[in-house]
């Protein structure tokens, strides 16, 4: 029985990773940091509204300070985007400096007057993976301006020599919190598509076995990896969209054929997404081989939730596919 998950994952990994152009979606992403209207255009209506909306907002709440005798603590929020290629992941790792936490921590320290300064995000990132959206915050005793943060924070790393790219940072109330106050975080999955010629999966079919998931308020414990003890896996899906669109010629070579995959959500666990497109890729194949007919199947990603048993499930989609490109502070409903 285990031997033949094994093999069944093997094969779902080589279909997944072979005669795909993965480097075009790389570079996609490497350009889409730099300008987020390349990967904008990519986004539903529906999704990037409410984008554009969050980040339209600026706070009119002053900074609360404590008593006459406490100096007033300020917080900030900043957008950042981030290539993940070049990175070892967000969270702070011991022996790994190539983190995006330790790299904003170094960048802050000095402005701060702090050698390791407390950040939270809207959502860690695993390695290779990377952002458009990104949104930490961060605190300080001292009034500094809005631009000296994020000239900062644009500084490259002499340790690493990465960069972060900064959309903007604002002064948010005191109580702000990029992870607790977040509403909604979207991820979307660039898969490109097989070369010519080649049996893919069919967008419809991923559409539907998607469309199940939505609204409802499932673990995700079987889609999840390295989960915590004790840590809450139910999480809701607001959205799940499937699209297909071209990727503009990567070093003047030709346009490249990708179906997207969209998944807005009130939280997700560690890998989760990766998890959902690398099962739902097979089970939609699965489907193809067996006509598309009928209503068989089409259920499978939310039984699959329902049993909980992770080796049912396929192992994660390549993690430079996958992109975080928004987060939410008001409720997605």
């Amino acid at each position: 029985m285990e031997g033949g998950r094994a093999l069944q994952q093997n094969r779902a990994r080589a279909f997944l990773e072979t005669n795909r152009s993965w480097k075009a979606v790389d570079g996609f992403y490497k350009r889409s940091v730099r300008d987020r209207e390349e990967l904008f255009r990519l986004v539903p209506d529906e999704i990037l509204k409410r984008i554009v909306q969050g980040e339209a907002w600026r706070s009119s709440s002053p900074a609360q300070g404590g008593g006459k005798r406490q100096r007033a603590r300020l917080t900030y929020s900043a957008r950042i985007g981030y290539h993940g290629t070049g990175f070892s992941g967000f969270a702070w790792q011991k022996e790994d400096e190539n983190t995006i936490e330790a790299h904003l921590q170094r960048r802050l320290g000095g402005l701060l007057d702090k050698p390791s300064p407390v950040v939270s995000c809207s959502g860690r990132t695993d390695k290779g993976v990377h952002s458009v959206g990104q949104l930490v915050s961060f605190y300080s005793w001292k009034d500094i301006s809005d631009d000296d943060i994020a000239r900062a924070l644009r500084e490259r790393d002499p340790s690493t020599g990465n960069a972060l790219e900064v959309y903007y940072v604002r002064r948010v109330p005191r109580s702000f919190h990029a992870t607790f106050s977040c509403h909604w975080r979207y991820y979307a999955y660039v898969l490109p598509r097989l070369a010519d010629g080649l049996l893919d999966v069919s967008p419809g079919h991923l559409r539907t076995l998607l469309s199940r998931l939505e609204g409802k308020e499932l673990s995700y414990n079987a889609y999840a990896r390295d989960t915590p003890k004790g840590k809450d896996t139910k999480c809701v899906l607001h959205c799940c969209r499937v699209t297909e669109a071209l990727l503009g010629g990567f070093d003047g070579g030709e346009e490249t054929p990708v179906t997207v995959v969209h998944l807005v959500g009130n939280r997700f666990l560690r890998r989760m997404v990766r998890v959902i497109v690398s099962t739902a890729v097979k089970e939609a194949m699965e489907l193809v081989e067996g006509g598309g007919g009928g209503d068989g199947g089409r259920d499978k990603l939310v039984e699959l939730c329902e049993l909980g048993d992770r080796g049912l499930l396929q192992i994660p989609a390549p993690a430079c596919g996958l992109c975080l490109v928004g987060a939410g502070y008001s409720p997605w409903e």
